[in-house]
């Protein structure tokens, strides 16, 4: 007499596994700085591009060209 075995009752049942939510990674995502502190550091960077500029140009242009790099930097991109 030859005995049968049922693979389906032998083998294991999945399982879901949940991952663990991403730990934020340093150096990435938003900074957070006071309002002051931001327009001080455009203001700087733009009083910087002006003397690279040897202060010709536009003040204007300055000062947004150092807005968009600020906002770049503290946004983490």
């Amino acid at each position: 007499m030859a005995r049968t075995t049922s693979l389906a009752k032998n083998t294991p049942k999945a399982v879901a596994v949940r991952k663990a939510p991403a730990k934020p990674t340093p150096g990435k995502g938003a900074t957070k700085v006071s309002e002051s502190d931001r327009q001080a550091m455009i203001r700087d960077a733009a009083y910087f591009k002006a003397v690279q500029s040897g202060f010709n140009g536009d003040c204007m242009a300055h000062w947004l060209a150092a807005e968009r790099e600020i906002n770049k930097k503290l946004k983490g991109s």
